[in-house]
């Protein structure tokens, strides 16, 4: 996560703690979400399977557990699906890769929309066709400067 002229801008884990940085900091003026998660859960499990080759249940449940045991407090608390509904009328850009299968578009992006749309939020959303996680950025270069600039720009000062 970069807070810059009062833009927040994440990818990935640092995407999905820029709603919490920006809900506490209101000098945040807008968020630029990059291969954000909806739920740490279904992120892990993602993981899990795709990287460790193994079933992504019971395995991500397990690991959720037992780190909100080891600190005390639900670590799915600060889900980025369960704070959009806390974020306000300042604008939000999502950007996501088609070939993600660490936040699967459909785990992630797809739940995010909806979360915000039933909010009420200011947002937009692009897709990179061919962008795997966190990948957007180099694969889709233009088209996500463009983005950005466009949505920047359109902030008031």
């Amino acid at each position: 996560m970069d807070a810059c002229g009062g833009r927040s801008v994440g990818n990935s884990t640092g995407a999905a703690a820029s709603p919490a940085a920006g809900i506490t900091f209101p000098q945040v003026r807008a968020l630029v979400l990059d291969s954000m998660h909806a739920t740490v859960e279904r992120q892990i499990g993602n993981v899990i399977q795709t990287e460790r080759h193994l079933p992504a249940w019971p395995g991500a449940w397990a690991v959720v557990r037992g780190v909100a045991h080891r600190l005390g407090e639900s670590i799915e608390s600060v889900d980025p699906v369960r704070l959009l509904p806390r974020w306000d009328d300042r604008p939000i850009l999502l950007t996501h890769g088609a070939a993600d299968v660490v936040d699967r578009p459909s785990d992630s992006l797809e739940l995010n929309l909806a979360a915000a749309e039933a909010a009420g939020l200011s947002f937009e959303s692009h897709v990179c066709e061919g962008a795997g996680h966190g990948r957007v950025v180099e694969v889709c270069e233009e088209a996500w400067t463009g983005w950005v600039q466009t949505f920047v720009g359109a902030i008031p000062r």
